[in-house]
């Protein structure tokens, strides 16, 4: 019996460019979505350091005019924009997420889209 190709692994460069695929829906061109999950993925300093050259920067515009990310900017540690009501927010969404089992990414984003669409309104008004 033939199970067909095996999945891809799901490292933190997989889930990025994963998202960023299905975010932009194959509109950027192949080299900008692995240059930006390559890019998202370097979590140490001296590896920024190593990825940012062979990162071009319209690989960054093109992303950003592809998926509607805005400008960047840092905001204070105590700003309201952050506050404990957002983490209540996507606390409730975890935990409705948690309760359907997820095997592959398809699956995870599914169970997170449908999670946020499940909850009431009254319950994030709270």
């Amino acid at each position: 019996m033939d199970l067909g190709p095996d999945p891809t692994r799901l490292d933190h460069e997989g889930i990025i460019r994963f998202l960023l695929e299905r975010m932009t829906g194959g509109k950027l061109p192949r080299g900008c979505i692995n240059d930006a999950a390559a890019y998202f993925s370097c979590t140490r300093q001296t590896e920024v350091l190593k990825a940012v050259p062979a990162i071009e920067r319209t690989s960054y515009r093109a992303l950003a005019v592809a998926t509607g990310i805005p400008t960047f900017h840092n905001q204070p540690p105590r700003s309201p924009d952050f506050n404990e009501l957002d983490l209540g927010f996507f606390s409730s969404i975890q935990a409705s997420q948690y309760q359907e089992r997820a095997y592959n990414m398809e699956q995870l984003v599914d169970a997170v889209e449908s999670a946020l669409v499940e909850l009431e309104s009254v319950t994030l008004s709270k």
